[in-house]
């Protein structure tokens, strides 16, 4: 972040004492509130808000369900744009989100989905695997990153065959 200081100096000419002192004490006021956020950081009482932006919590919003995964590695399966859901400028956003997947009911199906947003930080991550033939499910639910692109994407690596049941996003907030 950058601080003006109240007056400014031009080479050559006498600086008065008073707008001298005036900047010291502005820089030192400045540095006093610095501190005292620090401080409140370390010992816990200061409030997330004051970091970072508040939690929007929004209905729940289901941006697909039903999807047909098919065995093959690490494969793009969906993307999302987000972009009528969140904000519109350039920040970072950490969407809270749910996923949910099902393997086929053969034996030793494996289904692996995870998200991420543009950031290179990943997202939320399920597997769930079969022991004998019927299906399995399961379901985590988290927070993606989400950066000035808005798209949310999701690959899978399966075995045997699957389905992501949902994904869903219920809330988000400004992240630096």
């Amino acid at each position: 972040m950058t601080y003006g200081v109240p007056y400014s100096f031009v080479p050559g000419t006498k600086a008065k004492a008073d707008e001298v002192n005036a900047n010291f004490i502005d820089v030192l006021e400045k540095i006093e509130n610095s501190n005292t956020r620090i401080t409140q950081l370390e010992d816990g009482k200061a409030d997330v808000a004051d970091n970072d932006g508040k939690w929007v919590g929004t209905s729940v919003t289901t941006l697909g369900s039903n999807i047909s995964l098919t065995a093959g590695n690490a494969k793009l399966v969906a993307t999302y744009d987000l972009s009528n859901y969140l904000p519109k400028d350039n920040n970072t956003y950490m969407v809270a989100n749910y996923l949910s997947v099902l393997t086929n009911s053969t034996s030793g199906s494996y289904v692996h989905v995870w998200n991420h947003g543009n950031t290179g930080i990943p997202g939320l991550s399920a597997s769930v695997q079969t022991r004998t033939a019927s299906t399995m499910t399961t379901s985590v639910r988290g927070y993606t990153l989400v950066g000035a692109n808005r798209k949310l994407y999701y690959t899978a690596s399966v075995t045997g065959g699957g389905t992501i049941n949902s994904i869903q996003v219920y809330g988000y907030r400004k992240v630096r």
